[in-house]
């Protein structure tokens, strides 16, 4: 716990050596050392969205994100820099909650069969190839179907 308030310590000096500089280069550089190094688990990033970690795999393995596949699956934990980019791609429970199918329906009071013709790579984020091997999807996808489905 010690060496975190050392590293916001340092950070806070950067952006004060930064703000005289009138540029933000060394607290970019320092933050994205800081974040790196603070790890967190499948589990609480699965934690942060109410769902299980075989969902979280599916959507990294579905879901277009700037973290690879591959290297999610080996890592035993991810860092916090790698939590931000799963966040900023899939969205934040804040702002939306993840949907299942049946939530999705009742909200478009609709059928499944006409939410799974309407899905679409370029209005939803998602394929229908996608869309069948999914129950829930992420804050952003979950947002997208109901904007494309209310028109």
């Amino acid at each position: 716990m010690d060496w975190i308030i050392f590293a916001l310590l340092i950070l806070l000096f950067a952006l004060i050596i930064d703000t005289l500089q009138g540029c933000l280069s060394l607290s970019l550089v320092i933050r994205s050392i800081i974040l790196s190094q603070i790890k967190i688990t499948k589990q609480e990033i699965a934690t942060y969205y109410g769902i299980t970690r075989k969902t979280l795999d599916k959507w990294i393995r579905f879901i277009p994100t700037n973290l690879s596949y591959p290297k999610y699956k080996s890592a035993r934990k991810l860092s916090y820099y790698n939590f931000m980019e799963i966040i900023n791609e899939l969205g934040e429970v804040e702002k939306q909650k993840p949907l299942y199918k049946y939530t999705i329906k009742e909200l478009c009071e609709t059928r499944y069969q006409t939410i799974r013709e309407n899905i679409s790579l370029t209005f939803c984020g998602i394929t229908k190839e996608i869309y069948i091997k999914m129950n829930v999807f992420p804050p952003i996808v979950s947002k997208k179907i109901i904007v494309h489905l209310s028109i």
